[in-house]
């Protein structure tokens, strides 16, 4: 019997979940903080969505080529670099002169950030056994899920207080933080770097990975959700605030709340995960016992269970007598037994020939004796 696996370090899924905090924190910080930021530029909450959107593009693009990166160079200390970055990017939006200065900017910080939650899972694939995998996904996942709540709350009240621009450089200098302390981690034995160089094949993969039906359900499914929902979820902040006339900090309290059904299911996995297999487990054992739908009605009524037919083998399937070879053999033995026990049928035939009558013998005879020769 094999052993449990070890569990793995803490550390370095702590740190993980930190950063992906705040990629996560970044990507919705800018949704409470758009009627103001289209108030300094003078022009609508329409056009200052352009900061959203170059972040929501370049994010998803990035991701394309960050796990090549990370094969060559080693995920986690690609996910340290991206985090850097990050902070880079995000503190320099607070000085942004122009909105498309601050898009140019939001761009950047979109595919620096972009790297450092697929990454991060791709690393926990790696050093985490499959056992012990959903905990530290979820683990991990709580930072990220905390970080869209802390993102929309933290935009709303210090919109309010120091403004979008000192919420920019709050968000490089939290960034700056953990990409030091991932840095230092990336020394010590607990970090387990996987280094592979593939040649190039990075779109060769790509291209395999599109021919199989499942992945492109998969990537049309994602596109689709990521258009209707957060396409109009980014508009949300400014509705409130011009309809409602709601202050920032109330805006990102009530945008805040999209992440709580999150949170909800990163805390509760482990049961769903077991309820899950367990019912799994029930019902693939239910569909190869054989269902009493499938039993005769007589038998059935009476709770009786399926009995084999006479002419069955032991270890054949045939198992009652409702299937067709059954039903053949039954038929023929029937006719046979019919055949043998019906009078009509036995007199026909097993009667004799009937003697001829007394003067047709007669007349036989006597023609036989007048013409036999005198």
């Amino acid at each position: 019997m094999s052993e449990p696996a070890a569990a793995p370090p803490i550390r370095p899924i702590v740190l993980l979940s930190a950063a992906a905090f705040a990629s996560a924190a970044t990507l919705r910080v800018a949704d409470p903080l758009l009627p103001q930021i289209a108030g300094e530029f003078v022009t609508t909450a329409g056009g200052a969505s352009v900061i959203a959107t170059y972040f929501a593009v370049s994010y998803g693009l990035c991701q394309i080529f960050v796990g090549a990166l990370g094969d060559r160079f080693g995920k986690y200390t690609v996910i340290a670099a991206a985090t850097l970055l990050s902070g880079l990017t995000a503190g320099a939006g607070a000085f942004a002169g122009s909105l498309a200065m601050l898009g140019a900017l939001r761009l950047l910080s979109g595919a620096t950030a972009g790297a450092i939650i697929p990454l991060a899972i791709a690393y926990l694939g790696d050093v985490v056994a499959y056992e012990q995998r959903q905990t530290a996904l979820a683990r991990f996942l709580s930072g990220q899920i905390l970080g869209v709540i802390f993102g929309q709350v933290f935009g709303g009240l210090f919109g309010d207080t120091i403004g979008w621009r000192g919420v920019f450089i709050v968000l490089g200098a939290i960034y700056l933080v953990i990409a030091a302390l991932l840095a230092i981690e990336i020394k010590s034995p607990r970090v387990a770097e996987h280094r592979q160089r593939d040649g190039g094949a990075l779109i060769t993969r790509n291209l395999a990975l599109l021919r199989i039906p499942r992945v492109r359900i998969v990537i049309l499914t994602a596109f689709i959700e990521a258009f209707f929902f957060f396409g109009g979820f980014v508009y949300l902040g400014a509705y409130l605030r011009h309809e409602f006339a709601l202050s920032y900090l109330n805006v990102g309290l009530l945008l805040a709340a999209f992440g709580v059904g999150g949170l909800i299911y990163a805390a509760a996995v482990r049961p769903l995960v077991t309820l899950s297999a367990n019912a799994a487990s029930r019902w693939l054992a239910a569909s190869r016992s054989p269902s009493p739908s499938r039993l005769p009605r007589r038998r059935r009524r009476h709770g009786a269970s399926p009995r084999r037919s006479p002419s069955s083998a032991p270890g054949s399937t045939c198992c009652t007598t409702r299937c067709r070879p059954t039903q053949r053999r039954w038929r023929r033995m029937r006719a046979a037994l019919l055949s043998r026990s019906s009078p009509s049928a036995t007199f026909s035939a097993r009667r004799p020939a009937s003697p001829p009558a007394a003067g047709a013998s007669t007349r036989s005879a006597i023609g036989r004796s007048s013409s036999a020769p005198g």
